[in-house]
């Protein structure tokens, strides 16, 4: 291998981290841990971001503003207590940056984040404005007034670092959003079999299986929440599980983010099909009584 072959290896090696640290500010809620940034912070690291801006009420492209070329690495000292003891902080190097972002569209709008490397990782310790927790419209319709207070407040904790009650709050909404589900199944029932139908329901909302409810709407409502097979509300139910019976709380941190993103996946899709399954019935009802056909 030559010196070119050796200096572009290493020049995807800083694009790779560069687009890492990018995601790694745009989407990480503060406290989680990040081993695949670089272990010290240059301005070229810096690239610019995705965020939404208060000003113009979208989302901008932010560039980096602040100067680092002050900025040292240093360790933390013990702090003295009133008592004349120290408090004995490990002997690792800290160092600890405030990154500063501006919108390039209006020039009015600023992103602070404190960024620290401990340890072989880095962390958000710090983020001005907060993270924003705003759901989205077609979801928070979807989810009704309660669940969707319980979502955000899952999404609350999630961008504060606490995986396991984000997880818990997940798996509430999941849980009575599967009630929701089988309530609106009934206007879905077979001509002639409505009363027969709506029975069913009522026993499968009695079971305290969540898996046969799951099931049951997989088989009612198959090309929504079973690509390739798969039932999606099994799953984020059988993930929320194990990560707060089994998982630490950083390991449910690192879960929660694709717990949520599928989350509202599997609610957009329901929607859609409810939505076009509603459709459908009205106009071949229109179509049968104008024409009289069936």
């Amino acid at each position: 291998m030559n010196n070119r072959d050796d200096l572009q290896i290493m020049q995807k090696a800083i694009e790779d981290n560069q687009k890492k640290f990018k995601s790694f500010l745009e989407s990480y809620s503060l406290y989680r841990k990040f081993r695949e940034g670089p272990s010290t912070l240059r301005p070229i690291d810096c690239l610019p971001l995705h965020l939404l801006c208060s000003k113009c009420d979208l989302k901008t492209t932010h560039s980096f503003s602040s100067d680092l070329s002050n900025l040292k690495q240093s360790p933390i000292s013990p702090k003295p207590m009133p008592t004349g003891l120290t408090i004995p902080y490990p002997k690792a190097m800290f160092s600890t940056y405030t990154l500063v972002y501006g919108c390039e569209q209006c020039r009015k709008s600023y992103y602070y984040f404190q960024v620290s490397f401990e340890d072989g990782h880095v962390l958000k310790t710090g983020q001005y404005p907060s993270a924003m927790t705003d759901i989205d419209g077609a979801v928070k319709k979807k989810l009704g007034e309660n669940l969707a207070s319980l979502y955000q407040k899952g999404k609350i904790c999630e961008s504060h670092g606490l995986g396991i009650a984000s997880m818990s709050y997940y798996r509430r909404v999941v849980e009575e959003k599967v009630f929701d589900i089988l309530n609106e199944a009934k206007d879905f029932a077979p001509t002639g079999e409505e009363k027969k139908f709506e029975d069913f329901i009522e026993n499968i909302k009695k079971e305290h299986s969540f898996e046969k409810k799951a099931d049951f709407i997989k088989n009612s409502l198959p090309k929504i929440i079973v690509p390739d097979g798969e039932n999606l509300l099994k799953l984020l139910f059988g993930v929320i599980s194990k990560g707060l019976h089994s998982k630490s709380d950083d390991e449910c941190l690192a879960m929660a983010k694709d717990v949520s993103s599928l989350l509202e996946a599997v609610i957009h899709a329901l929607n859609s099909q409810a939505e076009t399954m509603k459709t459908v019935a009205e106009v071949s009802k229109r179509l049968k009584d104008q024409y009289k056909m069936g």
